[in-house]
This record gives C-alpha cells, sequence and structure tokens, in this order.
C-alpha cells in the first residue's frame, strides 16, 4: 500500500512539474512577444512623430476616421496651428476601450538639446467615431466634431442614440460650444419599427 502511494505522488509530482515547465515556457514566450511588440511601437514612434513634424500643416480633416473599423490601426497623427498661434501643435487621436475614442493635443517644444511633447489637453468621447477637424464657421479656427453617445437618451452605446458635439480649442483647453442631437428617441423607435416591418413580416 505504501509503495502505492509513494508511486502516485511521484507521478503526480512528475505530472505537475512538466505542466509548470510548460506554464511557464509558454508564459514566458507570450510575454516576451508582448514586450517585442511594445519595443516595436516605442520605435516606431520617433519615426512617425518625426515624418509628421515635417510634413505641411494639414487644414481639415472632414472624414472621421471609424476606430471600430480600423483595429489594425490604433492611432492617428495630424499636426494643424489650431489656434492660430504660430505654434503646430500636434493631435493623436487613439481608440479608449472598445465603446470609445481620445483625442490628445500636444505642443511640440522645439528645443535642440531635448525636443519633448507637452501635453496640453485631452478629451475622451463614448464611442468609436474619431474626430473631424474643420473652420464650419469661418472664423479661422477649426472647430473638432465628434459624435458622441446621447446624454440626453441615457442609454448604452450599443442602441445607438448619438449627438453630434463640437469643440473648440480656447485658451489651450478643448471646450465643448454645441452638442445637436442627431436623432431623437421617438425617430429611433421608428426606424426599429419600420426596419422590424421590413426585415420580419
Amino acid at each position: 500500500m505504501n509503495n502505492f502511494w509513494t508511486i502516485f505522488f511521484t507521478i503526480t509530482g512528475w505530472i505537475i512539474g512538466l505542466v509548470s515547465i510548460f506554464y511557464a515556457y509558454f508564459s514566458g514566450k507570450k510575454s516576451d512577444e508582448k514586450f517585442s511588440n511594445v519595443l516595436n511601437k516605442l520605435a516606431a514612434q520617433p519615426i512617425e512623430l518625426l515624418s509628421i513634424l515635417s510634413s505641411p500643416n494639414e487644414n481639415k480633416v472632414v472624414e472621421l476616421y471609424d476606430f471600430q473599423n480600423r483595429v489594425n490601426e490604433p492611432y492617428v497623427l495630424s499636426k494643424f496651428d489650431i489656434d492660430n498661434d504660430g505654434e503646430d501643435e500636434i493631435f493623436i487621436q487613439s481608440g479608449a476601450g472598445p465603446y470609445s475614442c481620445k483625442l490628445e493635443i500636444y505642443n511640440y517644444i522645439q528645443d535642440p538639446d531635448e525636443p519633448t511633447l507637452q501635453l496640453m489637453d485631452t478629451i475622451v468621447v463614448s464611442t468609436t467615431a474619431g474626430y473631424i477637424f474643420n473652420d464650419i464657421d469661418n472664423d479661422g479656427i477649426l472647430e473638432i466634431i465628434t459624435n458622441d453617445n446621447s446624454i440626453k437618451a441615457n442609454k448604452p452605446y450599443v442602441q445607438g442614440f448619438r449627438d453630434r458635439v463640437i469643440f473648440k480649442f480656447i485658451d489651450k483647453k478643448i471646450q465643448e460650444i454645441s452638442r445637436l442631437e442627431l436623432y431623437t428617441e421617438e425617430e429611433m423607435e421608428s426606424m426599429l419599427e419600420s426596419f422590424e416591418k421590413e426585415n420580419f413580416s
């Protein structure tokens, strides 16, 4: 009987040991791959940054980026002098979780010894739409335009209520200046009823 338990515990110990070794190996391999990806991204960023800094300024962006359909392109860079102060600002759009996107505005400090990017302000909206930059009121200053989950509807993202939101970069801060309901709850219910009639009747 003692031999049985000795053999049992020995075999069990070997199995646990082998499983632990394989687990450690594959976990380490995955960790190395993730770390390598991070290093590659970090290495690529200065090149992208240099290319955007050396490119001419854009005067507008009129198409929403839509991060939901660009999962392999997790961020996009733009360069504008958005407030007409003679200094270029760098704009980085990125996804922020499954249902949000973020905009960060950086000031590029052109110090020959240590050029740096200084974060000026950031906003996050509850859609993956991305951001448009366009001078819609012809005052010479670009507005920042996006779609956000509707506050009024008080519904989750997936139910689709959206507001068109306009921001302006004032005194180095992003400020909301307008919010327009893209469709009301009644309109949405009417659209759903029409969809159900067309597809399920």
